[in-house]
């Protein structure tokens, strides 16, 4: 699974068991809770975060157990508000 940090909340995405998952869920450091997000519109593994203000990059990734299934979906999930412009 990927791994992100926005604002106060540690953010899991993804990540593999018998299947590819699509979960999203935050932890909020200070209620020591976790939520539930919306999940992703392609589940997969083997993926990185890659975060610009409050918008999370997910790219690629596998799509099957052990490795198999890569896909060249690229998504953002964006938290609060509009998408952060990370191309100045």
């Amino acid at each position: 699974f990927a791994t992100a940090v926005v604002d106060d909340f540690i953010i899991t995405i993804g990540g593999e068991s018998t299947r590819a998952h699509a979960e999203v869920e935050a932890f909020d450091t200070h209620t020591g809770e976790w939520l539930r997000l919306p999940d992703l519109p392609t589940p997969r593994h083997g993926i990185q975060a890659a975060v610009c203000g409050s918008t999370i990059y997910i790219a690629a990734g596998g799509m099957w157990p052990g490795g198999g299934g890569h896909t060249d979906a690229h998504e953002r999930l964006v938290f609060g508000g509009e998408p952060d412009n990370c191309t100045d």
